[in-house]
């Protein structure tokens, strides 16, 4: 019954073609378990009716010069890279520095301006709440004694 159900799982496969990868590195081989034994019925069916795959020795394994000629070519590209993007880095750090001081240094600026404003305005507000009288520029009093342009 289970070897009817691997049998129908594999019919849906596809065929594809042996790719370079497995050119290089070798093909793979099915062989079926040897036997040696009657199956005990404790053991699973489903081991003996999947084969196992072996590695032949047909092909060697490895690398060929061509391609470790390539992954250097690749690794020096990248380490290239790498040392760019650190450098980039290191002067994105230092203008982020830079900025956080002139902010810095801006918002006291703000600060000093506005407490200078906020002093002079208070200072014209006590000059002008005084009761006294003063003359204007056109000769006019206001109300309060306070000199108006208009």
């Amino acid at each position: 019954m289970s070897r009817s159900l691997v049998e129908r799982s594999n019919s849906n496969r596809v065929p594809r073609g042996r790719s370079d990868v497995l050119k290089r590195l070798g093909t793979l081989s099915i062989e079926a378990p040897a036997l040696t034994a009657a199956p005990s019925e404790e053991e699973p069916q489903l081991s003996q009716t999947q084969p196992l795959p072996t590695v032949a020795v047909e092909e060697p394994c490895g690398l060929t010069p061509a391609s470790l000629k390539h992954l250097k070519r690749q690794r020096d590209a990248l380490s290239e890279e790498k040392a760019k993007l650190q450098v980039e880095l290191l002067d994105t750090a230092k203008q982020l520095k830079e900025s956080r001081a002139f902010s810095r240094a801006g918002f006291a600026c703000c600060c000093v301006v506005l407490f200078c404003f906020c002093f002079l305005f208070s200072f014209f507000l006590f000059l002008a709440g005084g009761e006294t009288v003063r003359p204007t520029a056109r000769g006019t009093v206001s109300p309060k004694g306070v000199g108006t342009l208009w």
